[in-house]
């Protein structure tokens, strides 16, 4: 089975509105069943995302992004699993720095590699899910390798699918995640800045039509860091159109 859609997210932040953005991603991905028992399912797939900041023109990029994700089904119950993606990310208009400090020739490109494993447990019509996700993030940026780092996620979620024909689903989650940047100084110049974060997280998908999906989230995020500027709480809202066929 192939699956080919577009979508647009909308996200505005309360206290930092120049990392508002407007998201524009093309998609395709086919779910294939290895097994005669149809416990496992494998998903390799493709984006094409552009993230436009409009307050920040610097800031916006293209990526491209290539994964492979994988479902088992233990039981009727519990199922887990797995994704590898590959993401390459390219600036518009950002440059990336020298070894000096300033602008190189070359846009700033970011190669990131995700992995992510979860448990789920299925609660009648709820499921509650248990994620791992890390990422290492490498960019040509040379200076201090400012962009460089490694992320570390652990979330627990809980989801429903509700309305006639299951319509609506709604899922509430909350995350701790850890950023460690490999050399960008902290407020103390012999360490390495290091964020720790929190996250409270609301979505709501509601399906309009065969092909037509509409979605919002509302997120409330506490970030705490070495560094005096990544100290920081934000509300974020956020609004999205699906179209697949």
């Amino acid at each position: 089975k192939a699956d080919i859609g577009y979508a647009l997210d909308s996200k505005f932040y309360a206290e930092q509105e120049t990392l508002n953005t407007d998201n524009h991603s093309l998609n395709v991905s086919f779910k294939y069943l290895p097994l005669e028992s149809g416990k496992l399912t494998l998903e390799p797939g493709a984006k094409q995302e552009w993230n436009i900041y409009p307050y920040d023109s610097s800031s916006s990029y293209r990526q491209t992004k290539g994964f492979l994700k994988a479902n088992y089904f233990l039981n009727k119950l519990w199922s887990t699993g797995g994704k590898y993606e590959y993401g390459h990310k390219i600036y518009n208009k950002k440059k990336a720095f020298n070894s000096a400090g300033g602008n190189a020739m070359d846009e700033r490109a970011d190669i990131r590699h995700t992995g992510e494993l979860w448990a789920k447990r299925q609660i009648g019509k709820y499921s509650v899910k248990l994620k791992e996700k890390a990422y290492r993030n490498d960019s040509n940026s040379i200076y201090q390798l400012y962009d460089d780092y490694n992320d570390f996620n652990t979330e627990l979620s809980i989801s429903g699918a509700f309305l006639k024909d299951y319509k609506l689903y709604l899922l509430l989650s909350a995350d701790y995640e850890i950023k460690n940047y490999r050399k960008r100084p902290s407020d103390n110049s012999l360490v390495a800045r290091k964020d720790r974060a929190i996250q409270g997280r609301f979505n709501a998908y509601y399906t309009l039509s065969k092909n037509w999906t509409c979605n919002y989230s509302f997120s409330i995020k506490k970030n705490n860091s070495n560094k005096g500027s990544g100290e920081f709480d934000d509300v974020t809202n956020s609004v999205g159109l699906t179209f697949s066929f």
